[in-house]
């Protein structure tokens, strides 16, 4: 099995400095299974249906983690950026206040976790993917207005990591 002229002459234009532009490593990614994964994520996910629903997803948690914020009267803020949420422990971009520590990212990712919710490691974002429903955000924002009402009754502990 070759290839034919069209396909070698085309080479050169899939490679910068002798590096394969395909993102494929090896001939066993062009396999049936990968390719009909790579159909149906084409077809299915990265469709405009999919990306509304992310994005909506992404707005309504955003908007209720802001009012979770507000509510409280937190020094935190949230950012929204398509599917993405980040809320942070600081009062706003560009302030000075230093992120969580270590302990204290452990505590939220623990907290999270024990409650059956996922958030990205080493921060708080959490990612809308195209499965993600109203439900499961508004779950989402329930779990964080309970952790916040748990510190505030001081529920749960945070210890300082001694650097004052």
């Amino acid at each position: 099995m070759g290839v034919n002229q069209k396909v070698v002459d085309s080479l050169p234009l899939l490679t910068t400095r002798g590096v394969f532009l395909l993102g494929v490593a090896t001939t066993i990614t062009g396999n049936v299974p990968s390719i009909a994964a790579l159909r149906a994520n084409l077809e299915h996910v990265m469709a405009d249906e999919a990306f509304d629903r992310m994005h909506s997803g992404a707005k309504q948690m955003a908007n209720g983690i802001a009012s979770i914020i507000k509510d409280n009267d937190l020094p935190w803020h949230v950012e929204h950026s398509a599917n993405q949420v980040y809320y942070h422990f600081s009062p706003g971009k560009g302030e000075k206040t230093p992120e969580p520590d270590e302990e204290w990212d452990e505590l939220i990712h623990l907290y999270f976790t024990n409650r059956g919710v996922f958030l990205g490691p080493k921060a708080c974002w959490p990612l809308i993917s195209p499965e993600t429903t109203a439900e499961d955000v508004d779950f989402h924002n329930k779990v964080l207005s309970e952790f916040v009402n748990d510190l505030i009754n001081e529920r749960v502990l945070v210890e300082s990591s001694g650097d004052e």
